[in-house]
C-alpha cells in the first residue's frame, strides 16, 4: 500500500513540475538562442520541461537520502528548506553549465545579456 501510495503521489508531483515548468520554460525561451541564432522552439520547452520534472524528482531523492524519510517533502521544515534550495541550486547550475559552455545545446540570446 505505501509503495503505491508513494509512486501515485510522486507521479502526481512530476506531473505538475512538467506543467509548472513548461509555461516557465516557453516564457524564458525568447532568452535562448539554439546554435546559429534560432529561436527555441515549443517542443524543445517541452522536453526541457520533463528534464525538469525528473530533476524535481532527483531533489525529492536528495532529500529522501540526506534527511531520512520518504514523504519529508510534504513538511520540508528546518532541514528539508536547505536540501531543497542547495540541490535545486547545484543542479540548476550544473546542468546550465554543460548545456551552454560544454554541449552547446543553446546560448544566451541579446536579451538575456
Amino acid at each position: 500500500m505505501w509503495s503505491y501510495l508513494l509512486r501515485r503521489r510522486l507521479t502526481v508531483l512530476f506531473v505538475l513540475a512538467v506543467m509548472v515548468n513548461y509555461a516557465w520554460e516557453r516564457a524564458q525561451s525568447p532568452l535562448y538562442v539554439l546554435p546559429g541564432g534560432a529561436e527555441i522552439e515549443w517542443w524543445m520547452c517541452a522536453a526541457a520541461s520533463v528534464g525538469d520534472g525528473l530533476v524535481v524528482l532527483l531533489i525529492v531523492q536528495i532529500g529522501r537520502l540526506v534527511i531520512g524519510q520518504r514523504n519529508w517533502y510534504f513538511r520540508p521544515g528546518a532541514r528539508g528548506y536547505p536540501v531543497l534550495l542547495l540541490s535545486g541550486a547545484v543542479v540548476s547550475v550544473a546542468v546550465e553549465s554543460i548545456a551552454i559552455y560544454g554541449a552547446q545545446w543553446w546560448a544566451y540570446s541579446s536579451r538575456m545579456l
